[in-house]
């Protein structure tokens, strides 16, 4: 599947597109909260207030509320892995902004799909008593997508830390490229790279 694509897909299934940030009640299951976020997600991205919002506008509301919910760090740090000691501190936080940004301007670019999809979620897996599994099914207009999130219990609350699309693990698959990335190249080249991503708009 193109990689472009199956980013949107992911992100359909995870943010949120409102007039104000959108944070689940106080408290709830970590299942009951992803359901919220994604079901608020989709609601008030097909909402007719929203639909009409400028790309820009769209985009600032995702990441309020994205901020709002879950901590976008976690998955991304993960998807480093070991090559996150390989920067400086500096280099870490310009990493994380700018892959942040990247996949959520994929995001608002690519999901322009006019039928309103449905997530039917199944029973969530408790993997041990601070990792949980919740699997899903989105019908997303004539396509069928399997998409399993795995959240893990933090010190600032349950977060995402992979979510995985027909069996494509995003942590997996992007912790490899970096760790292809410096078996030859440095951490100012990789920012480079991001920032060229950026301005071209795609991952």
């Amino acid at each position: 599947m193109d990689r472009v694509i199956l980013i949107g897909y992911w992100l359909i299934a995870l943010w949120v597109f409102s007039p104000a940030a959108i944070s689940a009640p106080p408290s709830p299951s970590p299942d009951v909260k992803l359901q919220f976020v994604v079901e608020s997600a989709i609601d008030a991205f097909y909402s007719n207030e929203n639909s009409v919002l400028p790309i820009e506008d769209k985009y600032k509301k995702v990441v309020q509320v994205i901020e709002s919910n879950y901590d976008m760090t976690v998955l991304i740090r993960r998807a480093i892995g070991r090559s996150w000691s390989r920067m400086n501190s500096t280099q870490q936080e310009q990493i994380v902004a700018l892959i942040k940004e990247l996949v959520l301007r994929t995001y608002v670019d690519r999901f322009t799909g006019t039928v309103r999809p449905s997530v039917n979620f199944l029973d969530a897996v408790e993997i041990s008593n601070k990792r949980i599994e919740v699997p899903s099914v989105m019908n997303l207009e004539d396509q069928k997508f399997y998409v399993l999130y795995r959240l893990g219990l933090t010190r600032t609350g349950w977060q995402i830390y992979d979510i995985v699309i027909e069996g494509i693990s995003i942590v997996s698959n992007y912790r490899q490229q970096f760790v292809d990335h410096f078996r030859r190249g440095t951490p100012e080249e990789l920012i480079k790279k991001l920032e060229n991503l950026v301005k071209e708009g795609a991952l």
